[in-house]
């Protein structure tokens, strides 16, 4: 498609605005899960509307396949000496990045949601709902942007209620999990172009201890350690320590910190090697010869893929971690996938094959 430009207080996008970008010599929209959701645009000084271009107004255009046009307020605009420029825009949502939030504390998902909205100091630029109820206590200390409250630091939205986001134009749902698992498959001799699989032991946890502690009278309460399965089998036994504090209101038993902890280990997957695939593949169902194959070869962020390429052993299912879509293609130029998990057991035995080669 061809992206669209709009003036920086557009809303409904009834109209073409400034008018298209048909110029544009590239144009991709990369949107990572937990992470980033940008457009990155190559566009000719000589090219049409190319003098509208200007920070923060906006870009239309489809993210990845079957999804609804979203808008990407331009943020940095980038001359080179070849008479181009480097466009760089961020979702919308994003504009929650300016919003400052005032201390306060809520019991539950939903009246979290809503407290980062009514504790605005300023005109709140998103709405906020989850399709998914979840009671724990969430607690902010001190002002800090709405956006920043929602996932990556401590006692986060996320951190406190876990979840996966989904970014509509201004408005954020909060899933219980996102994606779905439609059969599409990544082979090598097929529509693989590249592969790269990275088993990472840095971060594995053979047990996990949890604590209470009152920060007022200085009493704390410790579990035991909870061990892995396999906890046997790690060269180096460290054990993940987790602050439960705040999971509870009042002084927790020694037993229920032993839950706790046996619970975070396993949610959190801590006794697990990180693995990450990174695949590039070709949308067979943008050619003639497959094209009966399109909606086998659909995918979104949180989607569940096969990566099939026996060669150098690997044969997974992981979920789409981040994905690159060509907005002028209209089609996906590559799709990274992880969260995808091997007991230590199994991943020991694979690292011990491949060296052994």
């Amino acid at each position: 498609m061809t992206p669209i430009l709009y003036p920086a207080d557009e809303k409904t996008f009834a109209t073409m605005g400034f008018g298209g970008l048909p110029d544009a010599i590239d144009c991709k929209v990369l949107e990572v899960a937990k992470g980033t959701f940008e457009l990155n645009m190559k566009y000719p000084l000589t090219g049409a509307n190319f003098e509208e271009l200007a920070g923060e107004r906006i870009i239309l255009a489809r993210p990845a396949e079957g999804r609804a046009l979203q808008p990407f307020r331009i943020k940095s605009i980038t001359p080179s000496i070849n008479g181009t420029v480097s466009v760089y825009a961020l979702h919308v949502s994003r504009d929650a990045d300016g919003t400052p939030v005032k201390p306060f504390e809520a019991s539950s998902l939903k009246d979290a949601l809503n407290g980062l909205r009514s504790n605005s100091m300023t005109l709140c630029p998103v709405t906020l709902t989850a399709d998914f109820t979840r009671s724990g206590k969430y607690s902010q200390q001190a002002v800090a942007p709405l956006f920043e409250r929602l996932g990556g630091v401590e006692g986060s939205i996320i951190d406190v209620y876990g979840g996966e986001y989904e970014f509509d134009r201004w408005s954020i749902i909060l899933h219980q999990k996102r994606g779905e698992s439609n059969g599409v498959e990544v082979r090598y001799g097929f529509n693989m172009t590249d592969c790269e699989m990275t088993t990472d032991f840095s971060d594995v946890y053979a047990g996990c201890v949890a604590f209470w502690a009152d920060q007022e009278t200085g009493e704390t309460v410790y579990g035991a350690v909870q061990y892995a399965d396999d906890a046997l089998l790690y060269p180096i036994m460290r054990i993940y320590t987790y602050d439960a504090s705040a999971d509870y209101e009042s002084k927790p038993t020694a037993a229920q910190l032993n839950s706790r902890a046996a619970k975070y280990l396993k949610d959190n997957s801590l006794a697990e090697p990180k693995v990450n695939i990174k695949a590039s593949f070709v949308d067979l169902s943008h050619t003639d010869q497959y094209a009966d194959m399109a909606p086998l070869q659909q995918v979104s962020l949180y989607d569940t893929v096969t990566v099939l390429y026996p060669e150098v052993g690997i044969k997974a299912t992981a979920r789409v971690t981040s994905c690159e879509y060509d907005v002028l293609k209209e089609e996906y130029s590559k799709i990274e996938l992880g969260n995808y998990t091997r007991s230590f057991a199994s991943a020991l035995d694979a690292f011990i094959k491949v060296i052994s080669k």
